[in-house]
């Protein structure tokens, strides 16, 4: 790949995506009007596999993947194209407590970073429930290649569509 025009190798270590369903099509929770479509919107690599998130109007509206177990929380997301910019929730369910933090959406895909090291006692997603002083504005947004994973930084996307189960990619080598 190419940064500021200087050419670099992307050199990974062994990483496991622990969201059953990375894919948005096995979550365990939808609640209170929320909703999950199908994988049918372009998504970041260039297929039909992204999902439209929608929350609903309720404040209990929730998405999540009903399995955690990494630390680091990473997903695609952009607005719907009929909202303005604003802010989504993604939420993590810690002991029952869900801890939502508000991404800032526009009509670009963006990769979204949640750093949290309680997030393997728990599940992740998307919820309008949680303990934030600011509400979001918007209530829907596309979504693809959700991804958790144990350490302290996201690598690159790891597909798992397991219902039971986790996807590995192994270390990078250079000979």
């Amino acid at each position: 790949y190419y940064d500021n025009g200087v050419r670099k190798i992307l050199i990974e270590d062994s990483a496991t995506n622990v969201i059953l369903g990375s894919d948005f099509q096995n979550w365990g929770i939808i609640r209170s009007g929320a909703s999950v479509s199908s994988n049918i919107y372009p998504a970041p690599n260039n297929t039909n596999e992204a999902v439209l998130i929608d929350l609903g109007s309720n404040t209990d509206g929730r998405a999540t993947t009903g399995s955690g177990g990494g630390t680091v929380l990473s997903v695609y997301l952009k607005k719907h194209e009929n909202d303005p910019n604003g802010t989504f929730p993604i939420a993590e369910n810690i002991n029952g407590v869900y801890e939502k933090t508000l991404l800032n959406l526009t009509d670009e895909w963006q990769r979204f970073y949640v750093y949290s090291p309680n997030l393997n006692n728990g599940n992740a997603g998307f919820s309008r429930q949680g303990n934030s002083n600011d509400e979001e504005t918007l209530t829907r947004a596309y979504a693809w290649g959700i991804q958790s994973e144990t350490g302290t930084k996201a690598t690159s996307y790891i597909p798992n569509t397991f219902s039971n189960g986790t996807s590995t990619r192994t270390a990078d080598t250079l000979q």
